[in-house]
């Protein structure tokens, strides 16, 4: 799935890592003229496990200057700050100033980000909680609060504007060039869900805001990227870009229409609700009922519904 290395010897590589056993992770970096720019740094060992081996394998040798964009306080996202920091002591990290508490603090980002269905009765089983601790590695805060618009002039690697592309967090970040247009998005858009290494759904598409992840589907759809790079899909060029385009907004309006009909005339619990959910539009596979969470919550929000304890 995708590649693994420089893009064309535009400076972007494509580094191909996994998340457990069956989880493709793909960490983007940018090679400029004297600093690098990192875009997210996967977990805990995602850069003993895979970062350092590729930079071996290619020759490269860190520039003077490091940077690192956290594009949204998922531990798979930043889990991995601590261990980089060990080998580039120099690294600059920066997140949007609305997620940067998240990737402080473990209690926050679980409280905020994990266990924030807790109320309405969907919480991670405590081997998942510790899994996400074990993830998250030691606590490494950024240094920059970015809003989106800031640029990052790479000599000749180009100059990156960040991107405000809400939706999956608050303040989730992405990057373009416009000379190659060229966009990393990180987790921004998810389709109709993530997928394992073989190519098959996982788990259902998680946005916690509606009008956000439509907003960024529109951004993006504006912007008209030739390449669009995320972290757990294989590389989209071309019309492929469009059609997932039409897959993020097919998955929205279907989800957003099963979570109304679920409603209706009934209610129910946040977990009955996915349930039946999953059950009305059977695109993931059985005991990923509760992945739905988020997006059925999100919609619920959008609805200006809430569920009820039904038996």
């Amino acid at each position: 799935m995708g590649m693994n290395g420089d893009a064309g010897g535009s400076g972007l590589h494509r580094i191909a890592c996994r998340i457990g056993a069956d989880k493709p992770l793909y960490q983007h970096l940018v090679v400029g003229d004297d600093t690098w720019l990192w875009v997210d740094t996967g977990i805990r060992n995602t850069p003993d496990d895979f970062l350092w081996d590729y930079l071996d394998r290619t020759g490269l040798t860190p520039a003077p200057r490091q940077l690192a964009v956290i594009t949204h306080p998922d531990v798979d996202h930043y889990g991995g700050l601590a261990r980089m920091r060990s080998r580039l002591p120099q690294l600059i990290a920066g997140a949007h100033e609305w997620d940067a508490p998240l990737i402080a603090a473990h209690d926050v980002v679980m409280a905020q980000r994990y266990l924030v269905h807790g109320p309405a009765g969907v919480t991670p089983s405590p081997e998942r909680q510790a899994q996400l601790m074990e993830r998250a590695g030691q606590e490494s805060g950024v240094d920059l609060l970015l809003t989106g618009g800031e640029t990052f002039d790479l000599g000749s690697a180009g100059s990156w504007r960040v991107l405000h592309l809400p939706g999956h967090s608050r303040g989730h970040l992405g990057l373009w060039r416009e000379r190659t247009k060229e966009a990393i998005i990180g987790d921004a858009l998810l389709g109709w869900g993530t997928l394992n290494c073989d190519g098959l759904p996982v788990q259902a598409p998680p946005y916690f805001d509606v009008p956000g992840y439509l907003n960024t589907i529109e951004q993006i759809a504006e912007l008209a990227p030739q390449t669009l790079y995320t972290s757990h899909f294989p590389l989209l060029t071309g019309a492929m870009v469009g059609d997932f385009l039409a897959s993020c907004r097919e998955a929205v309006r279907q989800i957003g229409d099963a979570v109304a009909a679920a409603m209706s005339g009934r209610g129910g619990t946040l977990e009955q609700l996915c349930r039946r959910v999953h059950s009305s539009l059977q695109r993931w596979p059985a005991g990923t009922e509760l992945t739905l969470a988020d997006a059925v919550s999100a919609h619920l929000a959008d609805l200006g519904a809430r569920t009820v304890g039904v038996p």
